[in-house]
């Protein structure tokens, strides 16, 4: 029994591992798809959809984490990220285009 305590053991932090990773990603998505597109200057259908597609991804990581963890996960939970993936997102992308292309 003291093996499969110790397996156990080992494999716990390399979930914890992934899950931080996860987090990282989550939180940098916004602000490396803002600063990208802003640097691309495409139209802004382009530019919105592709900020609706990386929050769609965020929404599916976190709730693959919530699903693994065996937690409800929150229906406000998406309307509040959505809020804050989309200003950091429009700021980025401001920020981006105005540096990237000066008028």
């Amino acid at each position: 029994m003291g093996s499969l305590d110790a397996n156990v053991a080992a494999t716990a932090p390399v979930k914890k591992r992934g899950s931080i990773v996860l987090a990282v990603v989550c939180a940098g998505l916004p602000f490396v798809g803002g600063i990208t597109l802003g640097w691309l200057s495409p139209t802004a259908a382009v530019a919105t959809a592709t900020g609706l597609g990386l929050w769609l991804c965020v929404m599916l990581i976190l709730f693959g984490m919530a699903r693994s963890e065996h937690k409800k996960f929150p229906t406000m939970s998406a309307f509040s990220t959505l809020v804050t993936f989309s200003a950091t997102y429009l700021v980025c992308f401001l920020v981006a285009q105005y540096i990237a292309h000066p008028h």
